[in-house]
């Protein structure tokens, strides 16, 4: 902390520097020679130094530069006096406070008003600028010495926001990098139930990083998921202070590490070629899926001609959602670029190139989960800007995120858990033994997609059915009604009841389509076969993921049994906890259970003589948190300055685009999206929190 010694020094006192490269390679040459050794009290000189030389062009710049000053230092601004030039409204003279300058009004107030702490303390720190007459604002005078003690930085309250939950909260992760200069660079946390959410929905991660929040503009980057109610789930959140790809890398293994090295099968971004490598490098047996929305919406901006050409959209679009298999892809492709010429589209080829991570045509044998682009992530960025503000710090984030965000989302999936348990849709045809079943197994969500496939099959497709073999049958099925006409084929065999169909949608949806259904109805088996009931879409998904099968057990060897065993008991208990804190009834439930459980194995144990055994393994718990070091002097990121509000998503083609002119041949005022690089060291400083291995797989 710093103490107040030095008299106050007026603005004569500054020593000009010739340029701003002058200044630049000053704080450079500065940096070189302290390195990582640079103290805090050194670094807020040398920024106290550089806040005196600048030259702000408005009155907005000029608080902003204070501000940040202030952020640095820890303390809060408030705007003092100013003058006019005399007959005008012409600022000449502008000032700006420490919030704890003055004293408090101390007047009697009117009775029932609440008495408020003071914060005043006369302080007389302020700065104050003269606006010359071609509006640019210098500092005239300057007083740094404040008579209180500041507030930490924004950076060590979120530090000891991340410690404090890995202290108290089992399973919470964290890690923190930072540049050079001791500023934090990027940031990852998750809590504990993230984790949960993870082990049974993280097949399907969505990425996102078209999002900025905060003062900083930093990149706000949100593993998101989808549940068993179809709903938005979060994995974890960072941010990032660039998006290179030496960024990306350092997130996706930090995310891969806190989930205990289980990678998803299939991770949805937009097309990003430095995210694409670390996807490549991080997650290599990973399907990585590129947002059709993001290619359709950026594709006007490089078609040029085609784009007025309706017939081209047609083709274009088909390639895009509509193409089923391999052969009727390559057939539309062809044929879309030799009708319109475009053998030579550079982007058209470099797009034809990377067709597999885009087109469902070849797409169709992993599971994806229905989702075919980042547009869940549209709907987190809307989340997320409900939470935030412009000037919001990155604790403050961290505090709405968790309590705002997150909460609402766990209750929406508590209700929902809620209503599938106590309450049933009704069911479309009410002597259906399928359906029957289909409602008792799936959440109420899940079953609705699955009766409109039900009702599809049976009520709008041809079957003409082929014997195969003894027990095997082939149907071939069409709609009527499609102007595709298309053809698909399923298998099925009555005696294992395995139905494979050419849309493979069992395979990248986890649930049988309509032409496995009429296969299924025409030989009269009346519920769903176990082997295609995928328990992520069903009411039991987390009991089926915390469930301990013995075999599996001992295949193991005794130290990995263990591992396995703590893990999902761990994680069971932590989820049921977590699932009853809010109503009494069920607490009473847990509690008995648990109380029950302990003298059942109170018991076992006595029985077996175990206690030098049970001390034995005593020895082998770790603690919850690794204590994480100090380290030098904790800055946050640097503040952005942007021309304009920028806490929203980055903008699209339709967005950015220029507007047309209307009939005054005035056009209207547009909004440029701007983004702001900032470098980051190759080997900067980390700071991680690691969950015991009662917590991690």
């Amino acid at each position: 902390m710093r103490n107040s010694s030095h008299e106050n020094r007026g603005i004569e006192e500054i020593v000009h520097l010739d340029s701003d490269q002058e200044d630049d390679d000053h704080l450079h040459s500065i940096e070189e020679s302290h390195g990582n050794k640079l103290t805090m009290n050194a670094y807020i000189a040398e920024v106290e130094r550089r806040l005196l030389v600048q030259v702000a062009q408005t009155e907005n710049e000029a608080y902003e530069l204070y501000q940040d000053y202030a952020n640095l230092v820890g303390f809060s601004v408030r705007k003092g006096k100013q003058y006019y030039v005399s007959g005008t409204n012409m600022l000449r003279w502008k000032s700006y406070l420490c919030s704890k300058e003055g004293v408090k009004d101390e007047r009697p107030r009117s009775k029932g008003t609440r008495k408020r702490n003071t914060t005043r303390t006369e302080c007389k720190a302020m700065i104050a600028f003269n606006i010359d007459k071609d509006g640019l604002w210098r500092v005239a005078k300057f007083v740094k010495e404040h008579n209180h003690e500041f507030a930490p930085s924004n950076g060590k309250h979120l530090l000891r926001h991340f410690k404090g939950k890995a202290n108290t909260e089992p399973g919470f992760y964290f890690d923190i990098q930072f540049n050079q200069e001791g500023r934090i660079a990027n940031v990852f946390w998750r809590d504990n139930q993230s984790r949960i959410d993870y082990d049974c929905f993280g097949d399907l991660v969505i990425f996102d990083t078209t999002y900025r929040t905060n003062r900083y503009d930093l990149v706000c980057a949100p593993f998101v998921g989808v549940n068993h109610h179809w709903q938005n789930i979060m994995f974890g959140c960072a941010f990032l202070s660039d998006e290179t790809t030496e960024s990306f890398y350092w997130l996706f293994n930090t995310f891969l590490e806190s989930m205990g090295s289980k990678a998803p099968s299939s991770i949805f971004t937009d097309q990003d070629q430095a995210m694409a490598n670390a996807i490549a490098g991080v997650f290599p047996n990973a399907r990585h899926r590129l947002c059709l929305w993001h290619i359709s919406k950026n594709a006007p901006s490089h078609l040029n001609s085609f784009n007025s050409s309706r017939e081209f959209h047609s083709f274009f679009n088909r390639c895009l959602y509509h193409c089923e298999t391999k052969e009727e892809f390559e057939k539309t492709w062809e044929e879309m670029v030799n009708k319109f010429n475009a053998q030579n589209h550079r982007w058209l080829n470099n797009l034809y190139k990377i067709r597999g991570k885009w087109s469902p045509a070849f797409n169709s044998d992993f599971f994806h989960g229905g989702v075919r682009s980042t547009s869940r992530s549209e709907s987190t960025n809307h989340a997320l800007n409900e939470i935030s503000t412009k000037t919001i710090s990155l604790y403050e984030f961290v505090l709405k995120y968790e309590k705002d965000l997150l909460g609402k989302w766990r209750r929406n999936e508590a209700d929902a858990d809620f209503f599938s348990s106590q309450s049933s849709p009704t069911i479309a045809v009410q002597d259906s033994k399928i359906l029957k079943h289909a409602v008792k197994i799936y959440t109420n969500t899940m079953y609705k997609e699955f009766e409109k496939d039900y009702l599809t099959g049976t009520g709008a497709l041809s079957c003409k059915e082929i014997p195969f073999g003894d027990t095997v049958y082939e149907f071939e099925l069409t709609n009527p009604e499609s102007k595709t006409k298309r053809v698909y084929t399923v298998f099925l065999d009555i005696n294992t009841l395995k139905v494979e169909c050419s849309c493979k949608k069992y395979t990248w949806m986890g649930m049988l389509c309509s032409h496995a259904l009429v296969a299924l109805h025409r030989k009269n088996v009346h519920e769903i076969p176990q082997h295609y009931i995928h328990t992520r879409w069903t009411k039991n998904v987390r009991k089926h993921v915390y469930m301990l099968d013995e075999g599996e057990l001992t295949r193991m060897d005794d130290k990995e049994a263990r591992v396995m065993y703590t893990n999902r008991a761990m994680r069971l208990a932590y989820d049921l906890v977590t699932r009853s804190e809010n109503c009494k009834e069920a607490r009473n439930i847990i509690l008995t259970a648990f109380a029950d459980g302990s003298k059942l194995l109170n018991e076992f144990l006595k029985k077996k003589n175990s206690d030098s055994t049970l001390a034995m393994k005593g020895k082998q718990v770790r603690d919850d948190f690794v204590e994480v070091p100090e380290v030098r002097p904790i800055l946050d990121p640097l503040r952005a300055k942007p021309k304009g509000t920028k806490n929203a998503r980055i903008k699209n083609h339709f967005e950015k685009r220029k507007p047309k002119t209307t009939n005054t041949g005035k056009a209207k005022k547009q909004v440029r999206s701007t983004s702001q690089d900032i470098r980051v060291p190759a080997s900067p400083t980390s700071i991680v929190a690691i969950p015991t291995s009662n917590n991690q797989s």
